[in-house]
């Protein structure tokens, strides 16, 4: 069977047509992720259902503002992926999750930029 997942997407839990919303996705990341051959159901703004999310932050003040924006519009079974260069730690990262109920599950390393992977708490056994 032909994978059809684009490597980066694949690597980040993204599958086929899922819902999802990026914040400030570098062209060359999006270039990486190719939405269109995942056709993803990908949303201008967040929205309710929201299944994966990539946002890239540089400021613990944006990172907290985006986290408490939409962390409520997540699926129960959805996680949103937090990248950043600089002006931001691993620990930051975690800190702004806990309020929203968001646990760290996974690291990773997209481009230039820190990921940390977040999944919402009370969806991890659906």
């Amino acid at each position: 069977m032909t994978d059809h997942k684009s490597p980066l997407a694949r690597d980040l839990g993204f599958d086929r047509g899922m819902k999802v919303w990026f914040r400030d996705l570098p062209s060359a990341v999006r270039a990486a992720l190719d939405p269109d051959r995942m056709e993803f159901d990908e949303l201008a703004a967040p929205s309710q259902g929201i299944e994966g999310s990539l946002i890239f932050v540089e400021d613990r003040d944006t990172l907290a503002k985006e986290l408490h924006a939409f962390h409520d519009l997540l699926a129960p079974a959805g996680f949103v992926w937090v990248a950043w260069q600089s002006g931001l730690d691993e620990e930051s990262v975690r800190e702004a999750a806990r309020p929203c109920s968001l646990s760290p599950t996974d690291t990773a390393a997209i481009g230039d930029w820190t990921a940390l992977k977040l999944s919402n708490r009370s969806g991890r056994d659906a």
